[in-house]
């Protein structure tokens, strides 16, 4: 802020700029209205101009002098505008630094080279030290005296001076009692405590920050300048408090960020140095939570102080830095506990501590409406935090994923059934925080669960697992459904791109947690079945050992999660057609699906096909008595199979409502209904003993099933069948000629061949006998 003088003399000067660009003005509409009465006076001139404009322009020398005459003027005014606009930078540039900068580094410059002659003096003993201490205040209050004898005429000089000779003040009273011992510990801390309340009173009396910043935050340095690496930490940090307790002072007065903000980064910058070079735990442990602890609230009630009084809004600034406060101090905090063995027993505690401070502060908030809603929820946010925190620090598990899944269910529901904005955004994080603690318990459970079976039989669905991940999944299914019944806040300003893509991470966390928790349990069972089957091999003769009786429970695990994954995906299908209705969703769904039907085909349905082996070897080496599961288990596959299929059709009808995914589903439904054909037919040949003749089978199952698509194509009127079909028959025939012919017997190559044959016939003629319908409807197919 400026004192008045400035005020005066800003105001003065621009009033001298409007003057000057008046007169200029004036004399421009003077010659303005000249010219304009020599031009009508001319009257020739003025009927030819408005008979013949281009060619009055051109010759007639009167009407040239008038136009030049025009142009001239412009130009000189258009030169005495930017000669008029020019001095007024150049001022503005030269009153800048005439009167406030060259001050500014004057003073410093001034400061900076005391230090270095007393320096100088100090490391060559030019000087006693009663000496040194004696001319420093002697310096100090000459520079004092010279700074309010100029107040009246030249206060920003003045308060500059003023400023220097403050620091100068604490420079000595610090390096009078910490490296001279000339003044006891009591004495210094009294004479800094009068230099403080001196330096608030007359920053407020000048009215100017740079007071107090250059007088109080420029003291800071001093235990650095001189610093021999003996210094008491008790003292510097008293020096250190006694300061901030001033500005705390004037926070309640005024709000100059700068300098809070000035004094809160060095404050907490020496004593991160201190304890990272100098702290010792038996010696300063105590001195290090004492000070800690005075800091913190110091600079907690500053940044609040001002507030409170004016009742101003937080920015971004002003939130980072309590929020830095707070973390700062319970860091330290932390680091000064973890180092005692006795601390470590008391760090949940101490976390619990920070909590109930900011619980304290905001119920006082609250109760006594000394501040708006935004400031009571950012303190009452913290204390969540450090709740938060307090969880990891004091338990472990699956207790931490569980308090901090249940806070974040909490604080959204906050978020959004009142409206608090906040709080919802702080549920976004300890919902990603769970989410990533409910993993790494998976990963410990997994390991400690297999570890244990050696001793302890393992149940599935009723251990404590499954039950902790169970209350995880109900925590995210009741803010999913908060979500759903509750439209947020936040979507009318910037957070709303968030707020839309956390409800998709709402949703994911919610399915992810619930499709492996049941997916975990089916691994498990099966590990367990696999370590009882091959001890129960172990006692078996040597020959039995080369079975598959133990491996069938790899197999059975992939299979059953293959299952498990598409009863899953056809469940929460139906759900979305029943009550959600989301297109997008259901695209979504339908793609993972589509994933989901892939990974059977190609690798649940080849260990299905192991299991068949394993079948019938165990039959020849047990004597008839093999599991008929392992043949079973195909049809329930099928089973699955056509569940999810039915569901992914009733999608299309009912929620996308598109032909397009109609036709993509229809070509999908084929080429698996034809996949599961192929291995059924391998499965049957396999079991009536007709393995070699797969081939055969296949070839003719192939065209036989692309005649079928070709008579669909016709009767539906689809294309993309009919064109499917033939590339059916185009994969069949490369197959028949490059690989069954090479391979196959003379029977089963006149076999295969009349048969693809007469298959290709029956096509060709299908598409004669329709082409008219066939071609005629393709632009409607």
């Amino acid at each position: 802020m400026e004192n008045e003088k400035d005020r005066l003399s800003i105001l003065k000067y621009r009033l001298e700029i409007l003057e000057q660009k008046h007169a200029a003005y004036g004399k421009e509409i003077a010659e303005l209205r000249e010219a304009l009465g020599s031009a009508m006076r001319q009257e020739p001139c003025g009927s030819q101009q408005n008979a013949r404009v281009s060619s009055v322009t051109r010759d007639t020398p009167d009407c040239v002098g008038v136009e030049a005459n025009a142009v001239s003027y412009r130009d000189s005014s258009t030169k005495q505008r930017a000669t008029s606009s020019f001095p007024r930078v150049r001022i503005n540039i030269e009153r800048f630094i005439g009167e406030n900068l060259i001050s500014k580094l004057g003073i410093a410059i001034l400061i900076i080279g005391v230090a270095i002659g007393v320096k100088y003096a100090f490391d060559y003993q030019l000087i006693s030290p009663v000496v040194r201490v004696v001319l420093g205040y002697l310096v100090g209050v000459a520079l004092t005296g010279l700074a309010f004898w100029l107040k009246k005429k030249y206060a920003g000089f003045s308060a500059v001076l003023h400023s220097g000779a403050m620091a100068i003040m604490y420079f000595i009273t610090f390096t009078a009692c910490s490296f001279y011992g000339i003044f006891s510990q009591e004495v210094a801390f009294c004479l800094m405590v009068f230099f403080t309340i001196f330096t608030v009173l007359s920053a407020i009396s000048y009215n100017l920050q740079v007071v107090a910043l250059i007088g109080m935050v420029g003291a800071y340095a001093v235990p650095f300048l001189l610093s021999d690496g003996s210094g008491n930490p008790a003292v510097m940090f008293g020096y250190m408090a006694i300061i901030n307790a001033g500005i705390l002072f004037l926070a309640f007065k005024r709000s100059w960020r700068l300098l809070n903000y000035a004094s809160f980064l060095l404050t907490w910058i020496i004593y991160g140095l201190w304890l990272g070079f100098g702290y010792q735990y038996d010696r300063h442990f105590m001195l290090g939570c004492t000070f800690a602890s005075i800091f913190f609230v110091i600079f907690y009630f500053t940044f609040l102080a001002y507030r409170f009084i004016q009742n101003d809004r937080f920015d971004v600034w002003s939130v980072s830095l309590l929020l830095a406060n707070s973390f700062l101090f319970y860091g330290f905090g932390y680091a000064l506990l973890d180092s005692s063995n006795r601390g470590v027993l008391y760090l949940g505690a101490f976390t619990l501590v920070n909590a109930a401070i900011h619980f304290v502060v905001g119920a006082i908030l609250y109760f006594r409406k000394l501040a708006d809603r935004s400031l009571f929820y950012l303190v009452m946010g913290l204390v969540l935090v450090f709740i938060t925190i307090a969880i990891p620090v004091q338990l472990s598990g699956s207790w931490v994923t569980l308090l901090w899944a249940g806070e974040a269910a909490l604080l959204f529901w906050i978020g959004r059934k009142l409206k608090v904005g906040y709080y919802e955004l702080l549920s976004y994080v300890l919902m990603v925080m769970s989410f990533l603690s409910l993993i790494f318990d998976w990963q410990v459970y997994f390991y400690e669960t297999e570890a244990a079976m050696a001793t302890k039989r393992f149940v599935p669905l009723f251990n404590v697992g499954f039950l902790s991940s169970s209350v995880y999944v109900a925590l995210f299914g009741f803010i999913g459904y908060v979500a759903f019944k509750n439209r947020s806040a936040l979507l009318q300003d910037r957070y709303s791109q968030l707020v839309k893509l956390m409800g998709w991470g709402i949703a994911a966390i919610f399915l992810l947690a619930a499709y492996y928790s049941v997916r975990l349990e089916i691994a498990l069972y099966w590990q367990q079945e696999f370590n009882v089957r091959m001890a129960y091999l172990m006692k078996l003769p040597v020959h039995l050992h080369a079975t598959q009786f133990g491996t069938d429970c790899v197999d059975f695990r992939i299979v059953y999660i293959s299952l498990y994954s598409m009863l899953f995906l056809s469940l929460i299908s139906i759900a979305n057609m029943r009550w959600a209705k989301n297109p997008a969703f259901a695209k979504l769904n339908l793609g993972v699906s589509l994933a989901a039907l892939l990974i059977f085909l190609i690798h649940a349905l080849l260990h299905i096909s192991n299991l068949r082996d394993s079948y019938q070897a165990q039959q020849v080496v047990f004597a008839g008595s093999a599991p008929l599961m392992n043949l079973g288990i195909r049809y329930v596959a099928f089973l699955f199979v056509l569940l999810l299929l039915g569901v992914s059709y009733y999608t299309i009808r009912k929620v996308l409502i598109k032909e397009e995914f109609y036709g993509i589903f229809t070509i999908i439904a084929h080429v698996t209904t034809l996949w599961i054909g192929s291995s059924e037919l391998i499965h049957w040949l396999y079991i009536l003993d007709f393995s070699n003749e797969y081939r055969f089978g296949l070839s003719i199952l192939w065209g036989l099933y692309a005649l079928l698509l070709i008579v669909l194509g016709i009767w539906q009127k689809r294309k993309y069948l009919r064109v499917a079909s033939m590339i059916l028959l185009g994969v069949t025939l490369v197959k028949l000629f490059f690989y069954d012919l090479l391979l196959l017997d003379s029977l089963s190559k006149t076999l295969v061949l009349i048969c693809l044959g007469v298959i290709l016939l029956a096509v060709s003629f299908l598409y004669n006998k329709y082409k008219n319908v066939i071609f005629e409807d393709d632009g409607q197919s």
